[in-house]
């Protein structure tokens, strides 16, 4: 019998919604894949993702430890885990590879968007990730990265706008059963999931709203969010919110 690896993803601070393991979608997109595959992991916590430099230069989460290995980025996490659980998900179809991409960027980039730019989301996602920092540290930060991203450009309600439109393409898109483009559960499936159903938490009320009136976009990301019951997992470390 092979040996279970031991995997231990490195990440920063857990939330208080329970469906929502972790404010990174990158983060909660390798904890669906490692549940997906029924493969036991662990959680070790550091305040920050610069924190994880040791491991990461880049200072960004997920990290995963992987039997002494340490692997970053998130699509290549998703890879090591489907080579350790072939029958899981699928990792190699080109398609799933491209939605994934997709999800990685331009749904990623509104999240960062609503959660930044937004003035409404902005005053649950700052106490979220900040306690009680002062403005002068986080604001100039939110300007930078608000600022980098181009749907918020042209404002808030052009932004919201975009949107909706993305929105309605994606209901259109999304599969009445089954999965996103191959018979079985993939890749894209699980980033599609990651960056929209993270817009579908308290800290973003308006854009949690608008993704659950598109019914079949929504019974879509239901259905990826039920494929396998999350496990206990053992948490390690400092669990603070994110910076």
């Amino acid at each position: 019998m092979a040996k279970t690896p031991q995997l231990i993803v490195c990440e920063v601070g857990t939330t208080d919604d329970p469906a929502l393991p972790s404010y990174s979608p990158f983060v909660l997109k390798v904890h669906r894949a490692l549940q997906l595959a029924g493969l036991p992991y662990t959680s070790e916590h550091r305040q920050k993702p610069i924190d994880w430099n040791d491991l990461n230069p880049a200072g960004q989460v997920p990290v995963l430890k992987l039997d002494g290995d340490v692997v970053i980025d998130s699509t290549d996490i998703l890879k090591r885990i489907a080579a350790l659980r072939p029958d899981a998900f699928d990792a190699k179809d080109v398609e799933a590879q491209l939605w994934e991409e997709m999800a990685d960027s331009d749904l990623n980039a509104f999240l960062i968007g609503a959660r930044w730019g937004d003035d409404e989301s902005w005053q649950r996602t700052r106490p979220a990730f900040f306690g009680p920092a002062p403005d002068a540290v986080v604001l100039p930060m939110r300007e930078r990265v608000a600022g980098s991203v181009s749907p918020l450009r042209r404002g808030q309600v052009e932004f919201r706008r975009q949107f909706l439109v993305r929105l309605a393409q994606l209901d259109k898109r999304a599969p009445k059963n089954g999965y996103w483009c191959t018979p079985h559960p993939s890749v894209a499936d699980l980033a599609i999931f990651a960056q929209l159903h993270s817009l579908r938490s308290g800290l973003t009320p308006w854009y949690r709203d608008q993704v659950t009136s598109f019914r079949n976009l929504a019974r879509y990301l239901d259905r990826i969010q039920t494929l396998n019951a999350p496990q206990k997992r053992n948490v390690q470390g400092h669990q603070s919110p994110p910076a």
